[in-house]
């Protein structure tokens, strides 16, 4: 079996199809026994007589209901800290910005509870929104003709090749 797993795939479910609970288990590649532990949590069962049997329906709406319990959604200026596991604010509200694409960033900070490195993803068009949000203290991988006053930090050298 595999190892311990909180995310199903809910297409895997058949809707108009009944399962009964050696089915769910092959399904997600789970024990019997977290099946029966999910009957106990409040999975609707066809009826209370043997072979026990799931609806398809009620069995993608309880996974669903189940994984949605634990989504944790942040704010404006808020980080996921994977350490706390809760969204937590920066140290002093600083972050920096690595851009990764035309269209995609990367906004990188300090946890303020256990100093545990956060990142989060972001669109390159909300840049003026992040820095509103946070001290912004770098920004990786911006063009050079993105930049107001660009600061040339190379010498350029004229070769005369005659």
């Amino acid at each position: 079996m595999a190892s311990k797993k909180r995310t199903y795939n809910t297409r895997l479910i058949k809707q108009n199809y009944c399962y009964a609970l050696d089915e769910i288990a092959r399904l997600f590649s789970i024990h019997i026994s977290s099946v029966r532990n999910w009957i106990k949590e409040g999975l609707p069962l066809i009826d209370r007589s043997r072979p026990y049997m799931a609806h398809g329906s009620e069995l993608t709406s309880f996974i669903k209901q189940r994984q949605a319990k634990r989504k944790q959604p942040c704010k404006k200026n808020e980080f996921y800290c994977l350490k706390c596991r809760a969204p937590r604010e920066s140290k002093n509200n600083k972050a920096s910005i690595h851009i990764q694409s035309k269209t995609k960033l990367q906004l990188k900070g300090k946890c303020s509870v256990c100093s545990t490195t956060m990142y989060r993803a972001g669109s390159v068009k909300n840049i003026t929104e992040y820095s509103k949000s946070f001290v912004i203290q770098k920004m990786h991988g911006r063009h050079i003709i993105e930049c107001s006053h660009p600061t040339l930090m190379c010498h350029f050298e004229r070769t005369n090749k005659s």
